[in-house]
């Protein structure tokens, strides 16, 4: 029941642009590109408003099911419909999942990549967890907690290794967002 705030016009106004722009010449902003990808060749269909918040509520309700799924598999079913629930009816994933950002793609591959790394599947875990990284930095926390916990160094060298072609335009949009760090 809302218009698009500054950051939704600004990520429906970036994503517009060409694949080379949005992962090379994006300067002031601060994220990485693939939710801006998946909204320039979502937005190839239409750009109404309604077309461009149903992107994000399918991730939602994704993440409500890859939610299921861990808890079918770490607990059982009565739980993982519970967790479902819980998850389907919380405000804020709600709320974030209607938004024109990048929220409801990070708690998605989050969680997918949380689903692979107890299922042992470590193609999907490697995906899901670049795709977490390239969609938010905050995806950083979430490989470190998870390193913590498998100590697998392999898959994470891995992960570093497919992310890697990255970390020159993180460091620019670093530099960018905060001047008075030289690196």
């Amino acid at each position: 029941n809302q218009s698009l705030w500054l950051d939704e016009a600004s990520q429906a106004f970036m994503s517009q642009k060409s694949i080379y722009f949005i992962i090379f010449e994006r300067t002031g902003d601060f994220h990485p590109p693939l939710s801006y990808i998946l909204y320039h060749f979502w937005m190839m269909v239409g750009t109404s408003e309604i077309w461009l918040r149903l992107l994000p509520v399918v991730f939602g309700v994704a993440t409500v099911f890859v939610v299921y799924k861990i808890c079918q598999k770490l607990f059982n079913g009565k739980i993982a419909i519970i967790a479902a629930l819980l998850l389907a009816t919380a405000p804020y994933h709600v709320y974030y999942s209607q938004e024109i950002r990048m929220y409801s793609m990070t708690a998605f591959f989050a969680s997918l990549s949380m689903y692979y790394l107890q299922s042992a599947k470590k193609l999907g875990y490697v995906l899901s967890t670049v795709a977490l990284l390239l969609t938010h930095y905050t995806g950083i926390f979430l490989v470190a907690a998870q390193l913590l916990y498998k100590r697998d160094l392999k898959l994470l060298g891995l992960i570093f290794l497919i992310y890697t072609p990255w970390l020159p335009l993180f460091w620019n949009q670093l530099a960018n967002e905060y001047p008075l760090i030289n690196i």
